[in-house]
C-alpha cells in the first residue's frame, strides 16, 4: 500500500515512529541475552505517548509481544516480524517481495506459526508504534493551506482556486471535505514534537542529547556548533533557554527533488529536514537522527511562496520556544519543559533566497554585501559578474591603487558592515501565491539607508515569526558544497579550455577590451579567422594532457573518492559527469598536484592557495586565531585570480567566497552546515518510491515504516541500526590478522619513537603535553625553539610515567603513562585486506606472507624470524630442493628476496655460485638462541652472550660486530673475482645501466672502510625504487669532481637529460665525489632551494662545490642554498656512510623541514650510528644482491 489511497481525511494521522534506537557505539550495560527481554521497555515507552484511541490496539500489541511465534521459538510474534522489517528497510525490498517471502517463510516454519503472510498484516501489528502524520490539502497556486479557520473551504480565498481535482469545474461541494474528490495538491507533516518526545522516552538517546554540554572539548577551538558565538550569544540573550542543556537546536535544510530520477526532470518535490546540533558531530547529520518534518507535493517546486508550507512547522516552533512542552527524560528519570529553535538554514543559492526572502538574482545577488554589491554586466559575455574584491582589502594595500590588472579603477570602498536585515523588511508588504506574481514589486523603499526592498528583498521571510530570528548572527548559511562545485568546474573548465563551460572565448575578450584592461589580449582578425592570443592561464595541447593523465592515473583507497579515471576523457582532454563530492576532492587534494610543471609559476600558485583555503575550510577542527589569516588569504587571492582570470570567471558563486570565514566565525565549522548529508538523505526519500503515479505518498509510506523499525532496533538485541551505516573498514583493525603473524622484541629506539607518535595524537594527552612543555620552558628559560621541541620528545615519555605514578589520572592515561609493552604483534595481511575495492587474491596473501624480514641485532636483541615455516616452507622446498637439507626451521625463512644474480667475472672458469647455508643457518641459530635466553632469563647476564654460543668461545662476544660474522661467512665461499651484475630501475635514468660491481667492494659497507662510487651507485638505485616517485637521481659516476672540471659539458647534458626525464619530480638528489670524500647536493626547483650536506663543511659554502654551478646554469634557476648542520666525520672513511644515511632519510621523509628535524645536528658521527647504519642496510643488500640461494 502507498500512502495515501488509504487515507481518506484532510487532516488526518497514519502510523510512523522516531529514530530512536541504540547508537552505534555501544552501552556498557549489561544486555540480555533473551531476545523478548526489552520488548517490555519498548511497550513501556510507547504507552506514554500513546493516543487515547489507540490503547484498543496497544493491547494486541502487547499480546503480540508475550506471544511465541510458534510453540517452543525464543522469538515472539512482534520481535520476529521487527527483525524481517528492518531487514526489509535496510535492503529496500519491495512490499510485493517482502510479501513473497513472509510466505515462504509462514510454510518453512512449524504449522503452528503464527507469522503474517502479507505486508499489509505485518503493518498492522506495527501501527501502535507509530506518530501522526498530518495530510494538509492545500491551494494548487500555493496561495494558502486549508487549515485552522480555513479547514472547511472549498476554494482558494485568494485566487478562487478549487481545492479539489476536477474534470468539471462546479459549485456542487459536500459538507464534508472528504467527499468531494482528491486534493490539487498536498502538503504531508510530521509533527516535531512528538517525534522529540519519543527521542527522549529513550534512555541512549536522552544521554546523546546532552553531548554538547557533558562530554564536549572545550578548549577555544571549533569543533562543533555549539563552539560557535550565534550558540553563546543565544544562551545569553535568552538566559531560560541557555540555562536548560536539553533544549534544542535545529538546523533546517530544504531542497528539491526529482523522485523519479532521471525519467522526468519537471517534477519536484520539496522535502524540509531538520537535524539536531545537540548530538556530537559524528551522528547529528546521519541518516538516523535527520528528521523530515514537511513534505511538498510537485509536480511544481513552491519556490518564493514555500512559507505556505512552512507555516504548521513554524507555528510548531513558536510553541516550543514561548511555551515548552512537557517531556520525561528517561536519562535522568525526570519530566522538563523542552524548548528548541532554529540555529540556522542550510540550502543551497537559489532555495537560499526562497527561505530568506532575498532576492539572489541580478546585481545585488550577495546577501552579505546586499545594496553595496559590487556588479558589473558584460556587454558580450551578456552575464553579470561580481569582481571588486579590493575592497576586502586593508587600506593602503598595493592592489587597490592598481588599475589596468583589475577592471580600470582604483577601489575605495571597503567592506560594507552588518546591516538589520530586519529593518529592510518588516515594513514589507507580502501576497503569496503563483497568481498574486508582481504584487510584491515596489513596496517598501528604505529611505534612510537608500534601499529599494520591493527589489533586492522579494518578501518578508515567515522564519521572522521567531521570536529570537532577528538576533541570530547568521540566518541562512550559504552552502560550500555547491560554492565548491561550481568554483571547481569554472577553474577546470577554463584551464581545459571545455566547449561550453570555459570562461574564456572571443566575447570574454571583446568585453576585456570594453572594460580598456590586458589589450595584449584582444582577439586578432585574421583571414575570415578570429585568433585568440594565449593568457597565462591558456594552456597547450600538451599541457592538457599531462593534467588529463595526472588524474587519470591518480589511485587512491577505496572509498576516499570516486574512480577519477571515469571522469577523465584523455580523447578529449575533458572532465565530465563529476558529482559534488569528485570536485571537492579535486580541489583540496589533486588540482595542486596535477597543475606541478604546467602554467606561470604566479598562475599556478594563486590557483594552489585556492584550493588550500577550500581544504582549510573543511577542517574537523578549526583554530579561531587562524581565521583571520584565512580571510586574509583568500581575499588576496581572489584579487590575484581578477588579475590573471577574465572578468566572466567571476560569478556570484566566486564572489561567495569571501564570506564563508564570517560564516565560521559565527556558526561554527563548515562541514556540519553543508548540504552533503541531507542530499544523501533526499537520495534514500527517492529510494522509497514505489508507485510512481503517487511518488509523494511512496516516500511518506516509507519513511514512516522505516521510523518505526528505528524505533523498534534500540531495543532488539543484534539488529544493526539502519541510519547509522556501518563502515566497511570495521573489524581491519581489530587484530583479525590472518597470514604473517609476527611477535617481535623492536629496538628501545624504535619502541620511544612509536610510543612518543601514540603520545602525541591522542587528545586526552593534550593537556599534559601544553604542562611539559611549559615545564621545561620554565626550567630552561631562554633555549631556541629547537631545543624545546628535542627536549620535549626525548624525555615526555618518562616525565609522563612519573607524572601517573605521582598525580591521580583517569584510566586511559594511567596506561600510556606506563608506556607499551616491549613485545610486538604484527600481520603482514587480514582477512579483509582490500585494494581498490578488491578482496586481495589468495595469490597475494601468499606472495605478502614471503616477504618477512632479515634477523638483526639491535639494543634489544634479535629480531626478524617468526615460526611461518609450516605455511612457506613447502613453496620453498619446491623452487630450491637444496633447502631441504636444513635442519634449523626457523633458518629456512631467511634468503625469500628478490635481487640480481651472482656470477664470476669475465674470463673465471664458472659462472655458478651456491650461496653458504651455513652463514643462513648462522641467523636462524642466533634467532632461536636468543629467544632462548631471553625466556630464561640470561640474557641480559654479562658472560652469556648469543654469539658465543652460537660461533663459539673464539668469537669473543659481542665486541665483534655481527657485520663482520656476515662477511665471514660469505667470503668464506666467494673470492674477490666474483661480480655483481646490477641493471638499474626502470625509469631512472634515461638508458638502462648494466654495469659489474665487484663483490670485493660491496662487502665494503660491512667493513669500516672507504666506500666506492659503485657502492653508492648501487644505493642510489635502491632509494629510487622506494622515493614514492618525488626524487631523481644524478648518476654519481658522471658527475665527481674530476669531470666537473675537464668536462663540464658532459656533466651539464648528464644533468640536463635527468631534469628532461624527471621534470615532474620535486627533488633531484646528487651523491657528489671530491678526491676521497663524498658530500650530498639536494635541490628543489619548484621552490628554488639547494641543500648541501658534507661531514666535512667547515669553512666552506656553495662556492667550493664546482656541480652547484653547473646545476643552477642547466635548471636555470639560482638556488638559495643551505649548508646542512649535519653531524662532522672523525675518521676519513665514514664520510660515504654519512651519505647513505642522509639519503636515506631524505626519501623516507621527503620534506622541506627535514633540515630542522633530523639534520640540525652537533658533535661527530659515533661509529655506533654507523654500526646501527649497518644493520639496518644488511637485509636490503642481502635480499636485492641474491636472487637464486641454490645456484
Amino acid at each position: 500500500m502507498h500512502g495515501e489511497s488509504r487515507l481518506d481525511q484532510a487532516t488526518s494521522s497514519m502510523t510512523m515512529s522516531t529514530n530512536n534506537n541504540e547508537r552505534h557505539l555501544g552501552d556498557d550495560d549489561a544486555q540480555s541475552h533473551d531476545p523478548n527481554a526489552n520488548l517490555n521497555e519498548l511497550l513501556h515507552d510507547i504507552e506514554t505517548n500513546i493516543g487515547d484511541n489507540e490503547h484498543e490496539k496497544l493491547q494486541h500489541l502487547f499480546e503480540d509481544a508475550e506471544k511465541p511465534l510458534y510453540k517452543g521459538c525464543k522469538f515472539s510474534k512482534l520481535d520476529f516480524v521487527l527483525r524481517l522489517f528492518n531487514l526489509k528497510s535496510k535492503n529496500g525490498w519491495s512490499d510485493k517481495s517482502f510479501t513473497s517471502l513472509l510466505v515462504l517463510l509462514h510454510d518453512i516454519l512449524p504449522e503452528d506459526n503464527d507469522l503474517p503472510i502479507s505486508t499489509y498484516q505485518a503493518k498492522k501489528l506495527m501501527c501502535p508504534m507509530g506518530l501522526e502524520v498530518e495530510r494538509i490539502h492545500a491551494c494548487p497556486n500555493d496561495c494558502m493551506l486549508y487549515i485552522k479557520e480555513f479547514k472547511d473551504q472549498h476554494k482558494c480565498v485568494n485566487c478562487g482556486a478549487s481545492r479539489y481535482k476536477r474534470k468539471n469545474e462546479s459549485d456542487d461541494f459536500d459538507d464534508d471535505v472528504t467527499k468531494n474528490g482528491p486534493p490539487a495538491k498536498m502538503l504531508w507533516y510530521f509533527p516535531i514534537i512528538p517525534r522529540l518526545k519519543r527521542l527522549f522516552s529513550n534512555k541512549k538517546e536522552a544521554k546523546l542529547l546532552r553531548w554538547h554540554s557533558d562530554e564536549r572539548i572545550v578548549d577555544g577551538k571549533l569543533r562543533h556548533v555549539a563552539d560557535s558565538p550565534q550558540w553563546r550569544n543565544i544562551d545569553h540573550k535568552y538566559p531560560e533557554f541557555g540555562e536548560e542543556i536539553r533544549n534544542i537546536h535545529f538546523g533546517l535544510s530544504s531542497d528539491g527533488i526529482n523522485p523519479f530520477g532521471n525519467m522526468s526532470s519537471r517534477h519536484s518535490t520539496w522535502p524540509v529536514l531538520l537535524c539536531i546540533y545537540n548530538l556530537p558531530p559524528w551522528l547529528c547529520m546521519k541518516r538516523k537522527y535527520i528528521m523530515m518534518s514537511l513534505l511538498i507535493q510537485g509536480p511544481k517546486q513552491p519556490g518564493n511562496d514555500i512559507d505556505v508550507y512552512l507555516s504548521p512547522l513554524i507555528d510548531d516552533l513558536k510553541t516550543l520556544w514561548c511555551l515548552g512542552v512537557d517531556v520525561y527524560d528517561a536519562y535522568k528519570e525526570e519530566n522538563f519543559k523542552l524548548r528548541a529553535m532554529v540555529f540556522c538554514t542550510i540550502s543551497d543559492f537559489p532555495a537560499y533566497g526562497n527561505l530568506s526572502g532575498y532576492n539572489t538574482k541580478g546585481k545585488k545577488a550577495c546577501p552579505n554585501c546586499e545594496n553595496e554589491t559590487n556588479s558589473r554586466w558584460l556587454k558580450y559575455w551578456k552575464k553579470t559578474v561580481y569582481m571588486g574584491h579590493q575592497k576586502f582589502l586593508p587600506r593602503g594595500h598595493i592592489f587597490r591603487d592598481k588599475e589596468d590588472e583589475f577592471d580600470g579603477t582604483t577601489e575605495d570602498k571597503t567592506m560594507r558592515k552588518r546591516f538589520d536585515a530586519f529593518s529592510r523588511v518588516e515594513n514589507l508588504k507580502t501576497v503569496l501565491g503563483k497568481r498574486n506574481r508582481g504584487a510584491n514589486k515596489g513596496r517598501g523603499v528604505d529611505k534612510e539607508h537608500g534601499v529599494d526592498n520591493g527589489t533586492i528583498w522579494k518578501k518578508r521571510s515567515i522564519f521572522w515569526d521567531l521570536p529570537y530570528w532577528k538576533h541570530l548572527d547568521v540566518r541562512h548559511c550559504l552552502d560550500v558544497m555547491h560554492i565548491e562545485k561550481n568554483v571547481c568546474d569554472s577553474l577546470l573548465g577554463l584551464l581545459l579550455n571545455i566547449p561550453g563551460k570555459t570562461k574564456d572565448g572571443i566575447n570574454a575578450r571583446k568585453d576585456m577590451v570594453d572594460m580598456g584592461i590586458r589589450k595584449e589580449l584582444a582577439p586578432i582578425q585574421r583571414d575570415n579567422r578570429i585568433y585568440l592570443p594565449p593568457a597565462c592561464y591558456t594552456t597547450s595541447k600538451e599541457e592538457k594532457t599531462k593534467f588529463c593523465k595526472c588524474l587519470h592515473d591518480i589511485k587512491v583507497p577505496s572509498t576516499y573518492s570516486a574512480n577519477i579515471k571515469r571522469l577523465v576523457s584523455m580523447k578529449d582532454c575533458k572532465l565530465f559527469g563529476m558529482k559534488s563530492h569528485d570536485c571537492h576532492v579535486l580541489m583540496t587534494h589533486m588540482i595542486p598536484i596535477a597543475i606541478r610543471g604546467l602554467l606561470p609559476e604566479n598562475v599556478r600558485h594563486t590557483i594552489t592557495k585556492l584550493c588550500l583555503f577550500f581544504n582549510n575550510i573543511h577542517s574537523k577542527v578549526i583554530d579561531v586565531e587562524a581565521l583571520d589569516k584565512w580571510q586574509k588569504d583568500i581575499v588576496e587571492t581572489l584579487c590575484e585570480l581578477e588579475m590573471y582570470f577574465p572578468p566572466s570567471f567571476f560569478d556570484i558563486m566566486v564572489h561567495l567566497i569571501t564570506h564563508i570565514v564570517e560564516e565560521i566565525k559565527s556558526c561554527g565549522p563548515v562541514f556540519l552546515r553543508y548540504m552533503y548529508p541531507f542530499e544523501r538523505y533526499m537520495s534514500f526519500l527517492k529510494d522509497y518510491v514505489r508507485n510512481r503515479n503517487r511518488p509523494e505518498g511512496s516516500i511518506v509510506e516509507g519513511y514512516t515504516s522505516e521510523e518505526v523499525i528505528e524505533f523498534c532496533q534500540g531495543y532488539l538485541e543484534g539488529v544493526e541500526s539502519i541510519g547509522i551505516p556501518k563502515t566497511r573498514h570495521s573489524g581491519r583493525l581489530d587484530g583479525k590478522g590472518v597470514i604473517g603473524k609476527k611477535a617481535f622484541i623492536p629496538t628501545r629506539d624504535s619502541l620511544e619513537t612509536a610510543h612518543l607518535v601514540v603520545l602525541k595524537h591522542m587528545t586526552c594527552l593534550t593537556p599534559y603535553l601544553d604542562e611539559h612543555i611549559d615545564t621545561l620552558r620554565a626550567t630552561h628559560p631562554g633555549k631556541d625553539k629547537m631545543w624545546y621541541v628535542n627536549t620535549h620528545n626525548k624525555e615526555l615519555s618518562s616525565w609522563l610515567r612519573r607524572k601517573v605514578m605521582e598525580t591521580d589520572t583517569d584510566e586511559t592515561v594511567n596506561k600510556l603513562g606506563q608506556g607499551p609493552d616491549f613485545k610486538v604483534q604484527s600481520y603482514q595481511g587480514n582477512n579483509n585486506l582490500l585494494i581498490y575495492g578488491k578482496e586481495i587474491s589468495e595469490k597475494a596473501k601468499a606472495n605478502a606472507a614471503k616477504q618477512t624480514s632479515v634477523p638483526r641485532l639491535g639494543r634489544s636483541g634479535w629480531t626478524g624470524i617468526e615460526e611461518k615455516a609450516d605455511f612457506i616452507w613447502p613453496i620453498l622446498v619446491e623452487k630450491y630442493p637444496l633447502l631441504d637439507k636444513m635442519k634449523n626451521e626457523r633458518s629456512r625463512l631467511y634468503i625469500m628476496g628478490r635481487a640480481k644474480r651472482i656470477k664470476k667475472a669475465k674470463g673465471s672458469e664458472t659462472d655458478s655460485y651456491e650461496l653458504p647455508l651455513d652463514a643462513i643457518t648462522t641467523f636462524g641459530d642466533l634467532v632461536r638462541v636468543e629467544r632462548e635466553m631471553i625466556a630464561d632469563g640470561s640474557y641480559l647476564k654479562e658472560k652469556d652472550d648469543p654469539l658465543v654460543r652460537v660461533l663459539g668461545s673464539e668469537h669473543g662476544g659481542r665486541s665483534r660486530t655481527v657485520s663482520e660474522v656476515i662477511v665471514d661467512r660469505l667470503s668464506a665461499h666467494v673470492g674477490n673475482d666474483y661480480v655483481i651484475e646490477v641493471v638499474s630501475p626502470n625509469g631512472m635514468y634515461p638508458e638502462p645501466v648494466d654495469e659489474d660491481i665487484p663483490y670485493s667492494e660491496l662487502l665494503q659497507i660491512f667493513l669500516n672502510a672507504w666506500l666506492d662510487v659503485t657502492v653508492l651507485h648501487w644505493f642510489a638505485m635502491h632509494f629510487f625504487e622506494s622515493s614514492n616517485s618525488r626524487c631523481a637521481f644524478f648518476n654519481p659516476q658522471l658527475i665527481n669532481a674530476p669531470l666537473c672540471k675537464r668536462n663540464r659539458a658532459g656533466v651539464g647534458k648528464h644533468i640536463q637529460d635527468i631534469y628532461t626525464l624527471h621534470s615532474e619530480k620535486m627533488f633531484f638528489i646528487a651523491p657528489y665525489l671530491v678526491g676521497k670524500h663524498w658530500s650530498l647536493l639536494i635541490v628543489c626547483p619548484t621552490y628554488k632551494s639547494g641543500y648541501i650536506i658534507d661531514s666535512k663543511r667547515t669553512g666552506k659554502n656553495k662556492n667550493s662545490y664546482l656541480l652547484v654551478s653547473i646545476l643552477e646554469e642547466v635548471f636555470r634557476v639560482r638556488f638559495n642554498w643551505h649548508v646542512v648542520k649535519c653531524k662532522q666525520q672523525s675518521s676519513s672513511w665514514e664520510c660515504g656512510y654519512m651519505v647513505i644515511k642522509h639519503m636515506q632519510e631524505f626519501v623516507q621523509y621527503i620534506q622541506h623541514d627535514l633540515v630542522n628535524r633530523f639534520w640540525n645536528e652537533e658533535g661527530n658521527f659515533p661509529h655506533s650510528e654507523i654500526e646501527d647504519l649497518v644493520l639496518r642496510l644488511m637485509p636490503e643488500f642481502i635480499n636485492k644482491v641474491f636472487e637464486d640461494p641454490t645456484r
